[in-house]
């Protein structure tokens, strides 16, 4: 099998997989601002007030 045909077909899989990835590390990251999970280094747990502007970045 020839180099180009094989990054051809493997192509479109390898950026699926990446777009999943990317997308899961932007929810742990909203996640961990809202929530507080996972626990963040300084051990705090309290989320941001509702309506602020970090509130609207861990929303977005």
């Amino acid at each position: 099998m020839k180099t180009q045909t094989l990054a051809a077909e493997w192509a479109p899989r390898l950026l699926s997989v990446l777009r999943i990835v990317a997308a899961l590390i932007f929810l742990e990251h909203g996640t961990q601002k809202l929530f507080g999970f996972p626990p963040r280094m300084g051990g705090a747990v309290t989320g941001p007030d509702i309506f602020t502007l970090l509130w609207f970045a861990a929303v977005i």
